[in-house]
């Protein structure tokens, strides 16, 4: 059985407290800097300001490049934790503005 561990990642500026196994430390902390990057070029390059919809649209193309990464474009499934995860970001989001 795998452990937990409490670990904070930096998306989009903020902190955000998350459980894990300890197993996926590296993968979740690889993926938050990947959605932190990502949010920054989306940022630089079109005139999207909003937090959310920064963080939304970072969120869609990691999940997509992980999703076809892993998988042929006839496997591709959504995985329903992540939605979920993604889901409570970007409500947690809301109000930064």
């Amino acid at each position: 059985m795998s452990e937990d561990i409490s670990i904070k990642v930096s998306i989009g500026g903020r902190k955000y407290p998350l459980t894990v196994a300890v197993k996926d430390e590296a993968m979740v902390q690889k993926i938050a800097a990947d959605l932190d990057k990502t949010i920054t070029s989306l940022k630089e390059n079109y005139a999207v300001q909003d937090k959310q919809d920064l963080i939304a649209m970072a969120a869609l193309q990691v999940a997509v490049k992980q999703a076809t990464k892993n998988s042929s474009p006839a496997e591709l499934s959504v995985d329903s934790d992540l939605l979920s995860s993604l889901e409570r970001l970007v409500h947690k989001s809301e109000g930064l503005v």
